[in-house]
């Protein structure tokens, strides 16, 4: 009788599959099919939308009921510029960013502005004032050169060139060569005098608290704080990493139990690539859950790397969900509450599904002699720790093999990792304080260069490390974000057994 359930029930996945299968092949040839409208172009519009754009959410830009004719032209200027922009392939992504970040400001200052015979030349020099003076932005951030070089591209096309007469023409070109003011100088200031001149951090239903802020007017309490942070987070995430290795190799996963890996490139859309990544991340969730419940060694250990895992690949309302099936050996569904557990983003910080494959390569390769991966969070926590060891920030990128210098005994340990490098600014070498590998620093930079394989006299490859901007996808924030859930507890342990202050 089980033979025959198990029969029928093969039958019926069997029948699925291909029903799934003949639906996803009906989907494509339905879409290769359809014709593709182009949208229409409509200068004379007296609103529009701006499209959601990467973390900036979609907008309305509307002009004034009662514009004048200048202000109309003007405003039809900048539809052109949304429109190529945004439907068009002819411009960079960093076009539509900056465009993002200034159309709704000047679109305000239009509607309010009064258009007389000098206002209505100087309008992007008042703009220019205004942002400086009622904004207290700097010249440089007012948004003046794009705005410049928004209409310039807007007159250059041909589209919209050919409906505007010469007065028209005449003005808008007028308007392209307006001047921006200089620079001004980037002012210098200590941590000291910006906790100073923020006092209201001091509040604690709005601020940091009292004694939090006042640790912060430290620049010696911070940046002890910061090392230790930093440190923590990079041998916990190398602890982590060599416990994913070993757990692969000893529960005999190899990449013919994973699906193929394909990347955005090889999708005909963003849909479907997302589909994939959905399809992929089930099957990888699910492996490591079986294998769990296979594997006898630390598990303590392991569970700390899946919740590394799980920061990185699941939204975090469903991480906790996501966790508890895998401790309870219970199938994991790619949907939760209605809502999909996938968590996707271009910038990989710690155990992404792209740097598990490199794990699980490295753990079945023949020879240990190649370099172990590493992740982003471990390229920018040696980046920080590089920094503070006083090497210049342009310089760290550059670093190789041969910069270091290992200082061991008879026996072969290591006890001093040295580093002199060639310092950009002064033209001539620096050498930076040695780091003895008995303290938690020297440990965690041995083993980053350990895992670098520095040996081979090989560059260190960190040549990749995006510029370390804010934004919530970017992988500093995810990193510190990690600092603040994940890695919480250890980091703050360190701190008690140092006595030092959080600050982070």
């Amino acid at each position: 009788m089980n033979d025959l359930t198990d029969f029928y029930a093969e039958r019926d996945k069997s029948n699925l599959k291909e029903m799934l299968d003949q639906q996803d092949k009906m989907s494509k040839e339905k879409k290769s099919k359809q014709t593709v409208t182009n949208l229409p172009f409509r200068p004379d519009l007296q609103q529009y939308f701006i499209p959601k754009y990467s973390s900036y959410k979609e907008r309305l830009v509307k002009l004034s009921d009662h514009a004048s004719d200048d202000a109309k032209l003007l405003f039809s200027a900048l539809y052109v510029a949304h429109y190529l922009y945004f439907y068009t392939d002819d411009f960079t992504r960093n076009r539509k960013r900056e465009f993002i970040t200034v159309i709704t400001k000047f679109v305000d200052f239009l509607n309010k502005y009064e258009f007389d015979s000098d206002s209505r030349i100087n309008i992007l020099k008042n703009f220019e004032t205004y942002r400086v003076n009622v904004e207290k932005l700097k010249p440089q951030s007012t948004g003046l050169k794009v705005m410049t070089c928004t209409i310039r591209e807007a007159i250059d096309f041909a589209r919209f060139r050919c409906r505007l007469n010469d007065i028209e023409y005449g003005y808008l070109y007028t308007l392209t060569k307006t001047k921006p003011a200089p620079d001004d100088d980037v002012v210098q200031t200590t941590l000291t005098d910006w906790i100073g001149s923020h006092t209201w951090l001091r509040r604690d239903d709005v601020g940091i608290g009292h004694n939090l802020y006042t640790s912060l007017g430290s620049p010696k309490t911070v940046i002890t704080s910061f090392r230790i942070t930093i440190v923590t987070a990079l041998r916990e995430i190398q602890k982590a990493k060599d416990t994913l290795i070993h757990f692969f190799r000893s529960s005999g996963v190899t990449l013919d139990n994973l699906p193929e890996f394909q990347t955005e490139n090889e999708f005909d859309s963003p849909r479907e690539y997302q589909l994939f990544c959905r399809r992929y991340l089930l099957s990888v969730l699910n492996l490591l859950r079986t294998k769990y419940h296979e594997y006898n060694k630390d598990k303590k250990s392991i569970e700390f790397a899946f919740k590394l895992i799980l920061s990185e690949t699941i939204l975090p309302r469903s991480q906790g969900y996501v966790y508890q099936c895998i401790l309870s050996n219970e199938y994991i569904n790619i949907w939760h509450n209605k809502q999909s557990i996938a968590r996707t983003s271009k910038n990989d910080t710690t155990f992404s599904l792209s740097f598990l494959r490199e794990l699980v390569l490295f753990a079945n390769a023949s020879s240990d002699l190649k370099p172990v991966p590493t992740c982003s969070a471990e390229n920018i926590c040696f980046c920080w720790i590089m920094a503070y060891q006083t090497v210049q920030p342009s310089d760290i990128f550059k670093l190789s093999s041969n910069d270091f210098k290992f200082i061991r005994r008879r026996n072969g340990e290591v006890t001093h990792i040295e580093l002199e490098y060639f310092k950009g600014r002064s033209g001539r070498l620096h050498q930076v304080k040695s780091l003895e590998t008995k303290t938690d620093i020297g440990k965690a930079i041995l083993k980053y260069l350990q895992d670098k394989k520095i040996s081979t006299k090989n560059n260190l490859h960190i040549e990749s490390i995006i510029k370390l901007e804010t934004g919530n996808g970017n992988p500093a924030s995810q990193l510190f974000k990690l600092c603040g859930n994940e890695l919480r507890d250890k980091i703050e342990k360190k701190l008690l057994s140092k006595r030092r202050q959080v600050c982070f």
